[in-house]
């Protein structure tokens, strides 16, 4: 039998029964709103209840020319960004960072950031959230 490590066992014993896998495609998934930037549209392609770790969301955004987010936090999250297409230029308490293709930066938990599309083409990205206890954010 497969030892199961003490601090897991509670996690576990919480943790709600799940399906073996779950696969969605871009395609199938609608635009919604950014609770922060209802202007601005994702796709959710994965959502809390799919997962059984602390991860909260993957999500799909594709910013055109000139668009992006307002500054905002997540007290109980960190969120990580990992850029597809494009460039994204990310405020982090008031630092501009560029981020392009194949490069992932990570937001640290109650950290100012923003980001903005400023090239002449699309940026395409994916967006995950990881609560740091119970209380995540999902957003």
């Amino acid at each position: 039998p497969e030892r199961i490590p003490r601090g897991y066992r509670d996690i576990l014993s919480r943790a709600v029964p799940m399906k073996p896998y779950t696969l969605r495609t871009l395609d199938s998934t609608s635009p919604e709103p950014v609770s922060h930037d209802p202007d601005l549209a994702k796709r959710v392609l994965l959502r809390a209840e799919d997962f059984a770790s602390s991860l909260k969301m993957l999500n799909h955004v594709r910013l055109e020319p000139g668009r992006g987010f307002r500054a905002h936090s997540h007290p109980t999250m960190e969120e990580i960004f990992y850029v597809l297409r494009g460039e994204i230029e990310f405020t982090i308490n008031g630092t501009a960072v560029r981020v392009g293709p194949r490069q992932v930066i990570r937001i640290a938990p109650n950290t100012s950031h923003s980001g903005k599309n400023r090239t002449g083409q699309f940026c395409e990205f994916l967006n995950f959230g990881a609560a740091l206890d119970e209380a995540g954010e999902n957003t």
